[in-house]
């Protein structure tokens, strides 16, 4: 049939009442034009009247309401349309294919298997719009809609959906709903508006391909005025290259009114994009401004390859009034945005946002901030994360924050994180300016409550600046409560683990078995640094493994600025094998092995509520020239500081050969001289970054019982000879040294010592011109030995180490006035050939004075390259007076 004319239908024109059916089969309706309604066939269906259009096609049909077919349905009235197509129609308006009004009771629009191909309108729905008031469309087989589009809203087909009984149902079995090549400036393949309590569903596999819009919804435009929409299939609907120029380029969704439900479940988003100023949402946009309204992301959402040139490369999503958005087992790979590369989420005014299930964030990307995710939550807005399964962030990155997520939140909000959570491989790394590998925080306002209990990883995360782990900025009486967090291999110039502002009585508790493994940092605070201006540091239940950083840093493990009105609390926590380690292109700095604390807060006014560091295990940690291996403190005065810790037992360290109690002498033994260390601000400021052992002084030196360990030990290979050395971990490397020292400490008072021991590690070829004499150590009484000898052990059990001294003319021993020497397990060769000193010599001054020699178990054997026969030129020992 070829007709056109005025009016509606130009082919046909029919009013079907009680009893009246209309059957049209096999037909071919061609370049039929009209006027009105219905290009070819303007349909009033009433009261019971059926329509049926079955295995028929219209081409190249135009009208100004429906190009093809205008009908209007109501009073039960029914029209079925099975295995049609529309290709080349169009409308000034309304449906280029087909237009249908459908109104109560109960009328009834059934579409089976038709084909909407290049159909154009000058308004909605280019291939197909319907329009909905207490009635029922079902489309239970496959509708294709193919290079269709319109200037308004929905490029493929626009459907109106109001009242409660009004319901769109697509059921799909093998076949399948698509959308391909269509467009318009709101939804390129279909828009959907459901109002006062109209029911629309989705079910069974749809899909969108390369279809674009100039606003909103390069697929798919919802709009939701209090009604439902369920868009779900137990299939995959899939959106496959769609686009859009402001938000949504898969799908969009907007809520003008109360307490509708968006439910979406099992959908794929695949090289969705928006891609032009300030975009939003390149796979899903949606705005939830109005209150009590609902999404539901369930079953499975994935995103792979979306991208927005602004705002959340896979979902951008506002949530206001009190409104709720679930995201539920939902995948983001490979997705990217300025802000927030798989997701970006705005919630205020008593929206709540919760992520749950098997959630994952895959090399996602951001130009600045979140590659991952990024989330405010302002006025009384609420985000929770929550899951038994894993939620990961693995491999994503920003240029600036957040490589895995951002957080912002300002107001009276609450944050709740209580889900395992994996960051992987997450990055901030844009040249020195990145802030938080894993995550960055910044929390300002007051009556908040912010809690992440949940098991939360970094595992080899980094960032090119602050907080290779996580970035935290904390103002205005913040409480932020963190539980059960590990941090392995993650790194960056400052905080490796974490890097924390604290302001404005912000507070941090980091607590409940948290461990930091293998963190580092290129300056400071290898697991965590920390500028506390105006706030609270908790650490407790905390374990440090193996954090080092590199000079010019300080703090293996922690640094910590104690601004005046801070606190900073320490508690049963361990640090294992942390460290400084030296740089040799800048060797400033590399102060505190373990912990480094920089305090403003005069000495008088330290106490238990505002500096607290008890029960405390450190394990093989060092410094950079042992300055501080364990803690160093630069504070206005060392001296001072470390007297007003002692007074208020403000450091306890556990005693690992005597658990579970606390070391006694902590305060008083020269042992720690060198783990626990400080500096003056006076000659730091004059001296920055100095490794000058002599301008660094134990803190509690002026507690010591002694200036000298006993026993001390000496290594020639790797020792110093520097003030307080002796202790294993700061041997002495000259015998020499070693005992020319006074033990009396500041005190005054003498040690307890009656004699002292020196244990040999290595051999040596250092030593010669040893006095020893009454005042040496004090008491005169010195016993040198091989490590490991004891009366009872054979030579088989330890090694006698050598005195060598064939490069030397003077004695090696020179024992006099009430000087007693004991030489345990040693071995000794001879002096310079040329010398005629004794190897070692005893003498008497006077008749009241005698001095004594004791050698048990030592061997003299000639050192045969210093001579070219086997006599000797001096003797062994000479006797003056004294005893052997």
């Amino acid at each position: 049939i070829q007709l056109s004319g005025t009016g509606n239908g130009a082919a046909i024109n029919t009013l079907l009442q009680t009893g009246s059916q209309l059957l049209i089969e096999d037909s071919e309706f061609i370049q039929c034009k009209g006027s009105s309604d219905g290009g070819a066939i303007y349909l009033n269906i009433q009261h019971e009247g059926q329509a049926t259009i079955s295995n028929s096609s219209f081409n190249q049909c135009e009208a100004y309401f429906g190009g093809g077919i205008s009908a209007y349905i109501n009073s039960n009235g029914k029209f079925l349309i099975n295995g049609t197509q529309f290709t080349n129609c169009g409308a000034q308006t309304l449906g280029g294919g087909l237009e249908a009004w459908l109104y109560p009771e109960n009328s009834i629009l059934e579409l089976i298997s038709l084909t909407f191909e290049k159909c154009t309108s000058g308004s909605q729905g280019g291939g197909l719009f319907v329009s909905l008031t207490g009635a029922s469309l079902i489309m239970p087989e496959t509708c294709l809609f193919k290079n269709c589009k319109c200037n308004n809203n929905g490029g493929g087909f626009n459907i109106q959906c109001t009242e409660e009984e009004s319901q769109i149902q697509t059921t799909v079995d093998i076949n399948q709903m698509e959308f391909k090549n269509c467009s318009a400036d709101f939804g390129g393949g279909i828009f959907m508006n459901v109002n006062d309590g109209g029911q629309l569903s989705i079910t069974g596999q749809t899909s969108f391909k390369n279809c674009e819009s100039n606003y909103y919804g390069g697929g798919c435009y919802i709009v939701i005025y209090g009604g439902n929409v369920n868009f779900s299939s137990t299939d995959w609907n899939i959106f496959d290259n769609c686009q859009t120029q402001n938000g949504g380029g898969g799908m969009a969704a907007d809520f003008y009114s109360k307490k509708s439900i968006l439910e979406l479940i099992n959908i794929i988003f695949k090289n969705s994009k928006c891609n032009y100023d300030y975009c939003y949402g390149g796979g899903i946009f949606l705005r939830c401004n109005e209150p009590g309204n609902q999404i539901l992301m369930n079953g499975q959402i994935q995103f792979e390859n979306c991208s927005s040139s602004y705002l959340g490369g896979g979902i951008c999503i506002t949530i206001f009034n009190n409104s709720t958005v679930e995201i539920n087992n939902t995948s983001f790979k490979d997705c990217s945005a300025e802000y927030g590369g798989g997701l970006e989420g705005l919630v205020s005014d008593g929206g709540q946002l919760s992520i749950t299930g098997q959630t994952s964030f895959q090399n996602c990307e951001s130009n600045f901030y979140g590659g991952g995710c990024y989330l405010s939550i302002i006025d009384n807005g609420r985000i929770n994360i929550s899951s038994t399964d894993q939620i990961l962030f693995d491999n994503c990155s920003a240029y600036y924050q957040g490589g895995g997520i951002v957080v912002i939140v300002y107001g009276g909000r609450n944050l709740s994180i209580s889900s395992s959570i994996l960051f992987y491989n997450c990055k901030s790394n844009i040249d020195d300016n990145g802030f938080g590998g894993g995550i960055y925080a910044q929390f300002n306002g007051s009556e908040s409550s912010i809690q992440i209990t949940g098991q939360i990883q970094f595992e080899n995360c980094s960032s090119s600046y602050l907080g290779g782990g996580m970035f935290i900025r904390i103002y205005n009486q913040q409480i932020i409560e963190i539980n059960q967090i590990s941090f392995k291999d993650c790194c960056a110039k400052q905080g490796g683990g974490i890097d924390v502002d604290i302001d404005s009585g912000g507070q941090l508790y980091i607590k409940n078995q948290s461990i930091f493994t293998g963190c580092k940092t290129s300056q400071t605070g290898g697991g965590i640094y920390s500028k506390i201006y105006d706030g609270t540091v908790n650490i407790e239940d905390t374990t440090f493994d193996s954090c080092t950083c590199i000079q010019p840093g300080d703090g293996g493990a922690l640094a910590l600025i104690h601004g005046l009105s801070s606190i900073i609390s320490i508690t049963n926590s361990s640090f294992i094998d942390c460290k400084t380690i030296s740089n040799p292109l800048d060797q400033r700095y590399g102060w505190g092995g373990a912990i480094f604390i920089q305090t403003s807060i005069t000495a008088s006014r330290l106490n238990q509520s505002n500096f607290l560091l008890a029960n405390l295990i450190f394990i093989g940690c060092s410094a950079v020239n042992s300055i501080g291996n364990n803690i160093h403190i630069r504070s206005i005065n060392t001296s001072a500081t470390g007297e007003a810790i002692k007074n208020g037992n403000l450091l306890s360290v556990k005693d690992l050969s005597n658990p579970p109690n606390i070391i006694s002498d902590l305060y008083t033994s020269v042992s720690y001289a060198y783990d626990y260390m400080g500096i003056n601000q006076s000659i730091q400021t004059s001296n920055p970054g100095t490794i000058n052992l002599d301008l660094h002084n134990p803190l509690f030196e002026q507690s010591f019982t002694s200036n000298v360990p006993n026993p001390t030990y000496i290594d020639s290979i790797y020792g110093k000879d520097i003030k307080f050395c002796g202790l294993l971990q700061t041997m002495c490397q000259t015998i020499k040294y070693a005992i020319d020292r006074n033990p009396t400490p500041l005190s005054g008072i003498p040690p307890p010592d009656i004699n002292y021991s020196i244990i040999m590690t290595s051999n040596t070829e250092l030593d010669t011109n040893i006095q020893i004499n009454s005042t040496t150590l004090l008491t005169g009484n010195v016993i040198i030995q091989s490590d490991g000898y004891s009366p009872e052990a054979g030579n088989d059990i330890y090694i006698k180490r050598s005195i060598s001294t064939s490069s030397f003319s003077n004695s090696l021993f020179t024992i006099s006035e009430t000087g007693d020497l004991s030489l345990l397990g040693l071995h000794f060769d001879n002096l310079n050939s040329s010398s005629t000193n004794a190897l070692m010599s005893i003498r008497r001054d006077d008749n009241t004075q005698q001095a004594n020699i004791t050698i048990i178990d030592c061997e003299f054997n000639q050192d045969s390259s210093s001579y070219s026969s086997s006599s000797l030129s001096h003797s062994i020992i000479s006797i003056n007076g004294g005893q052997m």
